[in-house]
């Protein structure tokens, strides 16, 4: 009992989904999905970094684009490395004492305006504007961009999911 039977499949529109997958998944057809991670990621850091006086180290987030499907988020304060490093409890390297900004104004103004402008009895006062020490305890490191990597890796294995499916949808 031989039975033939015969089994016909158009693979014709198959192919051509594969076609679209494999076109779609190129750096080039990629790199719309991966600038758009980034800048989510951008904001992300952007929320996290404290604003103290001027915000110049929230404003120092930039996104540049290394090549096709290559982005890099950074920040080019200087005061972000102790944010997210920390620093450990210190004394001043050559000065007598440390100087502390206790408001905006003085902050902007720095040290050396600051403190000629209290000896003369001017617009700054010590204590309530600003403060010498001779130690300082530091800062805890904040690790900003440390917790924000595992969540850029999940956003762009999400990201890169429903390109996928939005190139086998279409």
């Amino acid at each position: 009992m031989a039975d033939n039977f015969r089994v016909i499949a158009d693979t014709k529109e198959a192919g051509a989904n594969m076609r679209r997958v494999r076109g779609g998944l190129t750096l080039k057809g990629v790199d719309k999905t991966v600038r758009r991670v980034a800048y989510v990621t951008h904001r992300r850091l952007v929320q996290r970094t404290p604003k103290k006086w001027t915000g110049m180290t929230r404003k120092g987030w930039r996104v540049f684009r290394r090549g096709p499907a290559s982005y890099s988020v950074t920040n080019k304060s200087r005061v972000m490395v102790y944010l997210e490093k920390g620093t450990r409890a210190h004394g001043p390297k050559t000065a007598k004492s440390l100087f502390i900004p206790l408001t905006r104004k003085a902050a902007l103004a720095g040290a050396r305006k600051v403190i000629e402008g209290a000896g003369k009895g001017g617009a700054f006062k010590a204590g309530r504007d600003f403060v010498l020490a001779k130690r300082v305890r530091g800062i805890k490191a904040m690790r900003i961009v440390e917790t924000q990597k595992p969540l850029t890796r999940i956003t762009l294995k999400a990201a890169m999911r429903l390109h996928i499916r939005k190139l086998i949808n279409i």
